[in-house]
């Protein structure tokens, strides 16, 4: 069944046991992989994988129920030999289980699971942190809305939808270049602590999402013509899906995508205790 699938997982889902996987004792299996006690904790090696499996455990969240007809997800009768070549040698996928630090490994062919793999004792039961493929989802939602008619056009600005980015670099940004990643501001995106991602999502947790916006001020390309990995444009596509549609992201999602396609158990995202928008652009 979907019981595997939740927001927190698409693609990266989880699996039944696996071999001894990478730095499995500072990663916490001696605790039994415990859950950080708060959000902020969540990514410090001990309780990264536990906390993984438990985000809405830690902070605010909305719920996306599940479908009332959940669809099967059956279990193909052989598994293919599948293999990868890296710096001359072949490799098996438990061989790439024990050399990256992966939580699980779903393989899907034709409505079928073909290949299943986990580390760090998680199994089916487990929900996973969706990282980055949450940014996926709001461009689906976006395709949604476009198709509904929610949204105009991909060539209207964030700000014709959502007026508190009026005035701002994101606010004068067409929706086709926030799904693209190329409004052309300049935003550093290198985890270190210190970068603009760090620095916008201080603001956001203080004062909001759109107050957040008003502090990239500073261009580093014409609109359209660079893509640049910036987290905070999927946010601003969150705020325009729930100005363009009237409803959170969770119902959206879950009303256009996550009930249709037949979820079997519930997902959440968690929000922006400031202001109870969802963090689009993962968790």
């Amino acid at each position: 069944s979907l019981r595997r699938l939740t927001i927190t997982g698409l693609l990266l889902l989880a699996a039944g046991p696996g071999s001894a996987a990478p730095d499995e004792n500072s990663l916490g299996k001696a605790w039994g992989y415990p859950v950080a006690p708060r959000l902020a904790q969540a990514f410090q090696e001990g309780y990264r994988v536990g906390s993984f499996s438990a985000m809405d455990s830690l902070g605010p969240h909305c719920v996306l129920e599940p479908s009332a007809t959940p669809l099967p997800l059956p279990r193909a009768a052989s598994e293919p030999a599948f293999r990868y070549s890296y710096e001359g040698r072949s490799y098996t996928l438990d061989d790439y289980m024990q050399r990256q630090r992966a939580t699980v490994l779903l393989v899907l062919k034709d409505g079928e699971i073909v290949s299943e793999r986990s580390n760090y004792d998680r199994t089916p039961a487990h929900r996973h942190l969706s990282n980055s493929m949450a940014k996926t989802i709001v461009a689906l939602a976006v395709g949604k809305a476009l198709e509904e008619k929610r949204i105009r056009s991909l060539d209207d600005t964030a700000a014709d939808y959502e007026p508190r980015l009026a005035g701002t670099v994101y606010g004068r940004t067409k929706i086709l270049h926030l799904l693209r990643m190329a409004s052309g501001a300049r935003f550093v995106e290198d985890y270190s602590g210190s970068d603009d991602l760090a620095r916008f999502s201080r603001i956001a947790q203080r004062n909001g999402t759109a107050a957040a916006a008003a502090e990239i001020r500073q261009m580093a390309s014409e609109p359209g013509s660079t893509f640049n990995y910036a987290s905070a444009e999927t946010q601003m596509l969150g705020l325009v899906l729930r100005a363009a549609t009237g409803e959170s992201l969770c119902a959206y999602v879950g009303s256009r995508i996550w009930q249709p396609m037949g979820a079997q158990s519930r997902a959440t995202w968690l929000t922006n205790p400031a202001d109870g928008i969802e963090m689009s652009s993962g968790y």
